[in-house]
């Protein structure tokens, strides 16, 4: 749905210069992106990189080690913390937010220099 509304275009506009600056393909921000939201999305987008990159390129790679090292941050918050009946998550919602960010990176480091 995020595809198909430009919504998530849009983002991954604004954010390919700083993205490029740190080494992150652009063509893996989507996946970046949606990662974080929804596991089942971010596997339709990563077979659809597989599919047009194929399964050797630089950007299918840094793609599978993104999905490998992140999680759907978002879901499993809601879920494990809606259970325990915990109400502030600000501190983990941004400890989660870094670890994509890190996962993101060092996703891109280890396809550079290992493939």
């Amino acid at each position: 749905m995020l595809r198909a509304s430009g919504l998530l275009d849009i983002f991954v506009c604004f954010l390919a210069k700083p993205a490029k600056a740190v080494g992150i393909p652009s063509e893996i921000l989507p996946l970046a992106l949606l990662r974080p939201f929804s596991g089942g999305g971010s596997i339709g987008l990563l077979t659809d990189m597989i599919k047009s990159y194929g399964a050797d390129s630089r950007i299918s790679r840094t793609a599978a080690i993104l999905c490998a090292s992140t999680e759907t941050t978002f879901y499993t918050i809601s879920v494990y913390f809606r259970s325990t009946r915990v109400k502030y998550t600000k501190g983990v919602v941004l400890a989660a937010i870094f670890g994509d960010l890190v996962g993101i990176l060092c996703a891109s480091f280890l396809s550079t220099i290992n493939f």
